[in-house]
């Protein structure tokens, strides 16, 4: 995300929270995974993030041509813990 911040001009040290670590390999097929149906979310009346809408992610995934495993979903869920958290501001 830093390069993208800096192909428009941005530095990335005003970006609060930027993380500038590489993905490593072995975690790519999930966040591409995840990344493909990131717009999938369940929100709540309050406006918290519940989770990933399962059925539409896995429309998604289908669509995307993206063969889910176990592993693979074990991995995104994973994500999705990670990114509920941060979407709900740390709750």
């Amino acid at each position: 995300m830093a390069a993208e911040a800096l192909a428009f001009g941005i530095d990335p040290a005003t970006l609060p929270g930027l993380r500038t670590e590489p993905v490593w390999r072995e975690n790519l097929p999930a966040l591409e995974a995840f990344l493909a149906v990131s717009g999938q979310w369940r929100v709540a009346p309050d406006g918290r993030f519940i989770g990933l809408d399962h059925a539409a992610a896995r429309a998604g995934f289908d669509l995307a041509g993206i063969a889910m495993t176990p592993d693979l979903w074990s991995d995104i869920r994973l994500i999705e813990g990670g990114a509920r958290e941060g979407l709900n501001g740390g709750t």
